[in-house]
């Protein structure tokens, strides 16, 4: 099962269930005393031992899955087809969703207003040769004279750039926020 990208009600308050957050996970035991209540197998030594407790809301959905034909008389072939199959999965799961853009969109937006009312001035951009989003901050009185903070975020490795992710990502830092779980936790991050 695909865990949700996003805290709900039920989960740890304080984040220990967040590095699951938006990861594929094996449901284990259902039931325990209620239904929509699950025990999952990489989680097993969380938790007093046993492992968190998963409720529907907390899970997205199936993980996906993988169709392919093969001919299992050519095994270079069939080997092949899967490796190419996989590959091609894996680089459609590390695209940013249309969700994600809008959740690192609103929290931009929020924490723009948030500089401007400390009275800083974000100026955003993105360095083409770098593959990085850039983020300058100013003072807006008279102290803007004494130069810029920058701020920097970029995809690591082939992981695919997006400069809503990457603002969200620059703006956390300026404003001394975590960045997100649905960012952290996707793909390998941004640095």
């Amino acid at each position: 099962m695909r865990i949700v990208n996003h805290r709900t009600k039920e989960m740890n308050a304080t984040g220990k269930m967040d590095k699951w957050l938006g990861k594929v996970m094996t449901i284990r035991k259902t039931g325990e005393g209620s239904s929509g209540r699950y025990k999952m197998e990489e989680d097993r030594d969380e938790y007093k031992g046993d492992g968190w407790f998963w409720y529907d809301e907390m899970i997205a959905g199936l993980a996906d899955t993988i169709t392919i034909e093969i001919n299992p008389a050519d095994k270079a072939a069939a080997h092949k087809a899967v490796e190419t199959a996989i590959a091609e999965h894996q680089r459609k799961a590390r695209e940013w969703t249309e969700a994600e853009i809008e959740e690192a969109t609103r929290l931009s937006d929020e924490m723009i207003l948030e500089l401007h009312h400390r009275h800083l001035s974000p100026v955003l951009g993105y360095k083409k040769s770098e593959n990085k989003t850039v983020l300058h901050l100013a003072k807006s009185d008279a102290e803007s004279g004494r130069g810029w903070k920058e701020y920097t975020s970029s995809p690591r490795g082939d992981d695919p750039f997006d400069y809503d992710i990457g603002r969200c990502v620059c703006l956390c830092r300026a404003t001394g926020r975590k960045i997100p779980a649905f960012i952290r936790n996707k793909n390998r991050g941004c640095r």
